[in-house]
């Protein structure tokens, strides 16, 4: 049986109304609709906003339906290369939705029966088939798909939900989609197993979440860096939320420390990735300001590489013998079982033949006074100098005295060879710096980037 909470069918899931008896009704139409639409076991693309309509379409595929594939736009282009990448035939969409040629469409369905005996689905797909592939894109370059299975996301769901003590009667706010793993599990997932309501309104705007936070009397916020410093000072203190989460990206310590200040809620910043699932966490507000592996996961540092081992990490990663992926991310040890992250391996680039890096360029501008926020770069060039080093940049400082206090500080091979100040750096909704936005504002071609 799934686990989906409390036995109540008629506790409202969503704000709009939705009860658990209906969203069982809706999961029953929808498999309806893939067994008249002769749906093969290729994934089926969900090309819907609607967390009702995301949980119904999951419980569907759940117990007996197709894979869903979750691309992480819903742009042509992005529906295209998702195309090409999975060959789906259909997709679930609404009329509006533009669908790549030859994609049958499965629309939304009208009706359904909310006569569900026992209000709990049975679950026909084995633990550990594929029942989700996320099709991620955003600041690390090309899009992959990575494939979740039930294991992965329906037990980090019940152990984030045990961990941090979601209940039913906690209401959900998320200024994030949930078309991308930390918007799915913590706005979808985590709700559907813990009994959790959940607000359907997206608010990405400041005072919209705000707003909807006192509406919805929410008592969990679900967001993201970008958002945490645009809500400052945020006049959310006094009110019911008493758990904030942050993700999809690094929190500044300084915006961490003033959000608190300001509201006393102290925000969980998780640490993870679409491929690994949640691995850590941190609540500097409360003095822990190093990343804390979950009790759930095993992690270990050999060097300066993080390996991981857990119910979470998707099929296509490497394991080794004892089931350990290593991660990208260079750490450090501090005390134990404490970690913090010092860069990225994939951010280390040879300029004339020396090694530079990356995170370290972004770290030494970002300390210097006048500077807000930086994205660094590299491109292969074709001289000796084999990369060039690119920064754009927010913040109150000119070019020129940018580069004359970065000449007393980094070595000439380390120097960015061009820099740019901009109003604000270019961020996806889910928060992460949009790579291919800053290449076309530079008209420059893909590169390393942090």
């Amino acid at each position: 049986m799934v686990a989906c909470g409390p036995a109540d069918p008629d506790r409202t899931f969503l704000f709009e109304g939705l009860t658990r008896k209906e969203l069982y009704g809706r999961a029953r139409a929808i498999g309806d609709a893939f067994a008249k639409a002769g749906c093969p076991h290729t994934p089926v693309c969900l090309c819907v906003e609607d967390r009702g309509w995301m949980a119904a379409a999951m419980l569907a595929s759940l117990t007996g339906g197709p894979p869903l594939l979750f691309p992480y736009e819903f742009t042509a282009h992005t529906l295209s290369e998702a195309l090409k990448n999975t060959a789906y035939t259909h997709a679930i969409a609404h009329e509006g939705q533009q669908l790549p040629e030859g994609v049958e469409r499965i629309p939304l369905p009208e009706k359904w029966s909310d006569d569900t005996a026992g209000c709990s689905p049975l679950m026909a797909m084995q633990p550990d088939a594929v029942w989700i592939y996320l099709f991620t894109g955003g600041s690390t370059g090309t899009p992959r798909i990575w494939s979740k299975s039930p294991r992965n996301l329906l037990l980090e769901s019940a152990n984030l939900s045990e961990f941090f003590g979601i209940h039913p009667g906690d209401v959900v706010l998320a200024s994030v989609p949930a078309n991308h793993i930390y918007g799915l599990l913590y706005s979808v997932l985590l709700p559907l197993v813990s009994g959790a309501c959940v607000s359907a309104r997206t608010p990405v705007y400041p005072n919209e979440i705000i707003q909807t936070a006192i509406d919805t009397g929410a008592s969990v916020l679900v967001s993201i860096p970008a958002h945490y410093r645009a809500m400052q000072p945020a006049p959310l203190a006094g009110g019911p939320i008493h758990t904030a989460f942050s993700s999809a990206g690094a929190l500044p310590e300084q915006d961490d420390l003033e959000f608190h200040r300001s509201t006393g809620i102290a925000i969980t910043e998780i640490y993870g990735s679409t491929e690994t699932g949640g691995i850590a966490y941190r609540r500097r507000g409360v003095g822990v300001s190093d990343l804390q592996p979950f009790s759930y996961v095993d992690v270990k540092i050999e060097g300066e590489r993080l390996r991981v081992r857990s119910d979470f990490l998707s099929a296509e990663l490497q394991r080794d013998h004892e089931g350990y992926f290593s991660t990208a991310d260079r750490v450090a040890s501090v005390q134990s079982p404490g970690f913090e992250i010092l860069g990225r391996t994939d951010g280390i680039i040879k300029v004339g033949g020396k090694r530079v890096d990356l995170t370290q360029v972004r770290q030494t501008i970002t300390a210097l006074s006048g500077v807000e926020d930086a994205y660094v770069f590299s491109t292969p060039v074709k001289s000796g100098r084999e990369n060039e080093i690119i920064a754009v940049l927010t913040g109150r400082i000119s070019v020129d005295r940018l580069m004359h206090e970065l000449k007393s500080i980094l070595p000439p091979y380390g120097l960015p060879r061009r820099v740019k100040v901009v109003d604000q750096l270019p961020v996806s909704a889910t928060g992460k710096i949009n790579r291919d936005a800053i290449m076309k504002m530079l008209s420059i071609g893909s590169g390393n980037g942090l």
